[in-house]
């Protein structure tokens, strides 16, 4: 069977293509024309030009497949901007819609969609569920506004008659970014002596294993309609610092900046419209450091025998994987505790 993968050249599409490739499915490989492909060089896999905005290139490109893996999105931390927010929407809903109904046309049989810690609910400072209802009135991020939109399309898919489940992703550490990652920067700034202070707070985390692992189980084992998520667990900015430090040789930064000033400041950034991809602290990346949300993944656990890893493990992936790309500065040794590769990254 041939199993469609979009946003195959993304953090969680990227790994989750070797790994299907490793297991020996026979993988099409969605793909943007513009696209840096680095994730993808030297597997056999198909690629498959188009743009999840568009429709004929969506179909075309599920075509003859029994399975999809809907990774594709536009991930941001903005707040505003015209141009940003209409490219979250059409492709991160429209897109989504565009990909559920045509799998419905062609007859496909299983979709898992990738989707946000952002689109679960926080109620009385409790870990969200998969049950903790989205509260759209809180001030959210439109990127999860838009998740949020996408998860609600693919459940109306269901409802026509689509086999999909709903796999939600933490924020994702370790080897195969090739982008980097939002988190994968800042380890990188670490990493080169560049990262002079930091902002207190904390995230939950999955390993790119971890997550490649529920994608494939959500696949196998997700109940029609479902929503699981994935996480191997919560760690702070303190616990990221230390673990880049140890496994990387290089001296952490010590200055912490008063979280309610950085606040401050990135809204005042915000009304002045500066592009928040040159700011390595917007409103919304402080303000979900701040809030230090929590997830609980027993469902997938107890449902899909999801066994979540240390998520510290995925921290130092990360650095030793960033070395060996030849991304941190020559000075940098890769320790011996961290020479071997992680599964998915002897797939280089």
């Amino acid at each position: 069977m041939t199993t469609l993968v979009t946003g195959a050249t993304g953090f969680i599409g990227g790994n989750l293509v070797r790994r299907l490739v490793r297991d020996g499915h026979r993988v099409r490989a969605f793909v943007r024309p513009s696209a840096d492909t680095s994730a993808l060089d030297g597997l056999p896999v198909e690629r498959v030009e188009g743009d999840l905005r568009s429709p004929a290139s969506v179909s075309a490109a599920l075509s003859g497949c029994e399975r999809v893996f809907h990774c594709g999105a536009k991930i941001s931390v903005a707040s505003r901007g015209a141009e940003v927010m209409r490219e979250l929407f059409e492709t991160n809903v429209l897109g989504t819609i565009h990909v559920v109904r045509a799998a419905l046309a062609h007859g496909v049989k299983r979709v898992v969609v990738t989707s946000s810690q952002s689109t679960v609910g926080i109620i009385d400072d409790q870990p969200g569920t998969e049950r903790t209802p989205f509260d759209p009135l809180e001030r959210r991020l439109p990127y999860a506004l838009t998740k949020s939109a996408a998860e609600q399309e693919t459940l109306r898919a269901m409802v026509d008659g689509l086999d999909v489940v709903i796999a939600i992703s933490t924020t994702v550490v370790g080897a195969g970014d090739f982008r980097p990652s939002r988190l994968g920067r800042a380890i990188l700034e670490v990493m080169r002596g560049r990262m002079r202070a930091y902002i207190p707070g904390g995230i939950e985390c999955v390993t790119t294993d971890d997550i490649v692992d529920g994608h494939v189980l959500a696949m196998e084992k997700g109940r029609r309609g479902q929503r699981y998520i994935f996480s191997s667990g919560f760690l702070t900015i303190d616990d990221i610092l230390d673990v880049a430090s140890e496994t990387s040789g290089c001296r952490r930064p010590s200055l912490r900046f008063p979280p309610m000033a950085i606040a401050a400041l990135a809204r005042a950034c915000d009304a002045l419209m500066l592009p928040d991809i040159d700011r390595p602290f917007t409103s919304g990346a402080v303000s979900l450091l701040r809030s230090a949300r929590r997830v609980d993944c027993i469902k997938a656990v107890s449902e899909l025998g999801f066994r979540p890893s240390d998520p510290r493990a995925g921290v130092a992936d990360a650095c030793s994987w960033f070395i060996r790309r030849g991304l941190a500065p020559e000075a940098v040794r890769l320790p011996r505790a961290h020479q071997t590769d992680t599964h998915l990254g002897r797939q280089e």
